[in-house]
């Protein structure tokens, strides 16, 4: 984002500020494990490929080679010296101007400081704000560590007593922690949860060809088979998805099946694996799937046990689980799950409502929800109807997010954005859209063709979409963010149809055959720059 906003405004200031110690994010070394670790090739920006002497093509990046590109990247593109680590943001207040003022405190020297800004972009990810610890009944008498999964490196396997360590919740960020413990050989029980499934499946080759679950998001024949609100009409319609006829709906199921058939083998031949099979099949679920590593080959083996029931207290080194008798000796508590919300309040109180992000406070009226729906069963009434579960009218659109374009409030001032906010897909393509998006946004909110109340009418039809589409993500957090792995292509087209760039970027048959990453985008930021410019001397002239 910094890069791309620098390269259209090189006079403006600019500062990146982090809490963390070292750039780099959770791909830092003083992080949790990373949630799953992407291929060679495909987390990179197209103008700035990561390549290393000890990596070839299909290799997985080991999390230290993403922070050293990551320190490189901001390097070569002279943004090191505009970082501020160890710095915290508290709280965030709108000025009456539309400016922005933070209070930062530099963790170091314990100094906090008001710092005033005109533009205020937030790029924290889903998984950064960790829950509240759980509350058990006799924690103070537990006496062994209780951590988040945040809190893995300060934890490590040699540092905890031999008994098993209790892992609680089967969220994302579970998954790598469980994997970790478990690999050096410390035994694990994972505890699910009250009626907890996981959101994400396991990661696994699908179709006849075993092609990578990434891939087939990011690639627009398979797109077609995928209902999507905001797909553009650009010649290749995902006419399957959305056709009522037998045929259109036949092809649709037989494919889904397919995927739901492959995906379905890797909890096969044990029942503690079986216990991890999220409750909606592969269609209605749009988190990304999550790297299992070695988790199956572990559960098989006896050292993860997974209970799917839930913690009620505990003891003197045990733990007391519902429907189990007897305490369990175990050596800590790690705890996962993340809020899906930010950091970072917003004040005075009525900002978070306006801005388009989850807030306290009574939901919007019900009749607003049954005039979305009805939209959207004029569009999609397959969809609809075959919802496996159906949102209530008074969905608690206090905890979703509702921005436009996922990126920014609705509104009218250019002031503030939220980018990284999604779970999808090639994540490094994503954020190279959504910065150019960013970008032209505080140019001109007026440059998508689309008024104020237009606007907002389409960011909450996209946010109520998601919840029809897939019921299957965001359980358990308390907040609700927008998961749409499998459209991930139509929403990066979406971004550069809006800012004038090209979108089909192969040629060819390969237009629908083969998946879109990074390399496809080099020379996106000159072209929106060409643009950007024509935009510009066009206002200029009126």
């Amino acid at each position: 984002m910094a890069k791309t906003y620098l390269a259209a405004n090189p006079t403006h200031k600019l500062l990146i500020l982090d809490q963390q110690s070292r750039i780099g994010g959770f791909w830092a070394a003083n992080s949790a494990p990373p949630l799953s670790l992407p291929l060679l090739g495909t987390f990179e920006l197209s103008d700035f490929p990561l390549s290393s002497p000890t990596l070839k093509p299909n290799d997985l990046i080991p999390a230290n080679e993403i922070q050293s590109y990551l320190s490189r990247l901001a390097a070569h593109y002279a943004l090191t010296p505009r970082i501020s680590l160890q710095h915290r943001v508290h709280y965030a207040t709108r000025q009456a101007d539309d400016t922005w003022s933070l209070s930062i405190t530099d963790l170091p020297r314990a100094v906090t400081k008001n710092l005033k800004t005109r533009r205020l972009i937030l790029a924290t990810s889903p998984a950064s704000v960790p829950m509240s610890p759980p509350s058990l009944r006799g924690t103070s008498d537990f006496n062994k560590p209780i951590f988040h999964t945040s809190a893995f490196a300060s934890h490590p396997p040699p540092s905890l007593s031999p008994e098993p360590i209790a892992v609680l919740g089967c969220f994302r960020d579970a998954w790598p922690v469980v994997a970790a413990y478990a690999s050096s050989g410390k035994p694990v029980y994972w505890i699910l949860g009250r009626n907890a499934k996981p959101d994400a499946w396991i990661a696994a080759r699908v179709g006849p060809r075993g092609a990578d679950a990434e891939d087939l998001a990011m690639t627009r024949g398979a797109g077609n088979f995928s209902p999507c609100l905001w797909r553009q009409a650009d010649g290749y319609e995902h006419k399957p998805a959305r056709s009522q006829s037998g045929i259109g709906k036949w092809a649709t199921g037989k494919v889904w099946d397919g995927v739901a058939k492959d995906v379905a083998a890797a909890y096969e031949g044990d029942p503690d694996l079986e216990k991890l099979r999220p409750q909606y099949p592969p269609f209605w679920t749009g988190a990304p799937p999550v790297e299992a590593g070695c988790i199956p080959a572990l559960v098989k083996a006896g050292t993860i046990r997974v209970f799917d029931t839930y913690a009620v207290g505990l003891s003197q080194g045990t733990i007391h689980l519902a429907a189990h008798a007897g305490a369990v000796p175990i050596s800590a508590v790690c705890y996962a799950g993340t809020t899906g919300g930010l950091n970072i309040p917003f004040s005075p109180s009525p900002t978070s409502r306006t801005l388009g992000i989850p807030f306290r406070g009574p939901a919007p009226r019900t009749e607003m929800h049954s005039t979305l729906d009805t939209t959207l069963k004029s569009r999609f009434p397959s969809l609809i109807a075959t919802c496996p579960a159906p949102p209530p009218p008074t969905h608690e659109s206090t905890k979703s997010w509702s921005l436009f374009r996922f990126v920014v409030p609705a509104g009218t001032s250019p002031s503030v954005a939220f980018v990284g906010m999604v779970g999808v897909a090639r994540e490094s393509v994503v954020a190279e859209a959504q910065a150019l998006w960013v970008t032209a946004w505080f140019d001109n909110t007026e440059f998508v063709g689309m008024r104020e109340h237009q606007r907002r009418e389409e960011a909450a039809l996209w946010a109520r979409f998601g919840v029809w589409r897939y019921p299957g993500s965001g359980a358990g957090r308390e907040q609700r963010v927008p998961e749409f792995y499998a459209n991930t292509l139509a929403y990066v087209e979406r971004l550069l149809g809006d800012v004038g760039v090209r979108t089909r970027r192969k040629g060819g048959f390969a237009e629908v055959t083969e998946a879109y990453g990074p390399k496809d985008y080099k020379g996106v930021l000159e072209e929106f720059l060409a643009v950007r410019e024509k935009r510009m001397k066009r206002r200029k002239s009126q």
